[in-house]
């Protein structure tokens, strides 16, 4: 599996912005999913005037680390994203997380060693959490996976390189699963008790499925201090 992206490299952390730094992290953000109980492209969806993805993408890129959208399909159009960000385009487009993961794994920087894995229907996700998590990711394990509203977080998790031979075989193999690589591999599973400490509310593992979830975000963006 050989993605197509075109890319130019993330620029330094912003001082300003008073994040660590974090050495050999990526991000990739998932966008080319099929959107079906939602019935609208999710990327485009507006939350507080702004597109989904954009929303995603701008708030992780805080961190000034790679930053890598799995676009689904070549030459998809996605809504205007950060400079910096790079798109990569999945020859396999529809077939789940797993096609999204391996594209963005086998498009990482020479010099990142992990990848933070989130959905494009998170917009609450922060960048703070991103950081204090991955500072959590022992080298020992090949995957840090948060546990919320009682599932694991597959899609806002922590994913080493060194999974892209495994991922790639079990893809080729007919695999769809990502939950099934922490059967087989070492993870570091934080719970609820853990989050709460660092996001009390949980409210970046708010996902967004259906027409009502977003109404709903709505709602939350509407009665908080969240920027717009």
């Amino acid at each position: 599996m050989s993605p197509h992206f075109e890319t130019n490299s993330a620029g330094p952390p912003d001082p300003a912005c008073g994040l660590p730094h974090r050495p050999g992290l990526a991000i990739g953000v998932l966008a080319g999913g099929r959107s079906r109980r939602m019935g609208q492209d999710k990327a485009f969806l507006e939350l507080g005037g702004r597109p989904m993805l954009e929303r995603v993408v701008t708030e992780l890129s805080r961190l000034g680390v790679p930053l890598l959208v799995a676009a689904g399909k070549q030459g998809r159009t996605l809504p205007p994203l950060p400079g910096g960000v790079a798109c990569v385009n999945d020859p396999n487009p529809h077939e789940g997380p797993m096609a999204g993961a391996l594209a963005l794994l086998e498009a990482l920087p020479k010099d990142c060693d992990r990848i933070f894995l989130c959905a494009c229907d998170m917009p609450f996700m922060k960048a703070e959490l991103v950081a204090t998590l991955d500072g959590l990711l022992r080298e020992q394990d090949d995957m840090l996976v948060p546990r919320a509203h009682g599932q694991p977080q597959v899609l806002a998790a922590f994913y080493r390189k060194r999974l892209l031979p495994e991922i790639s075989s079990r893809y080729q193999a007919g695999d769809r699963k990502l939950r099934r690589l922490y059967e087989d591999h070492p993870t570091r599973f934080l719970d609820e008790e853990e989050l709460r400490r660092i996001d009390p509310s949980l409210l970046s593992f708010h996902n967004l499925n259906r027409p009502e979830d977003l109404e709903e975000a709505r709602r939350i963006l509407a009665a908080s201090d969240i920027p717009q």
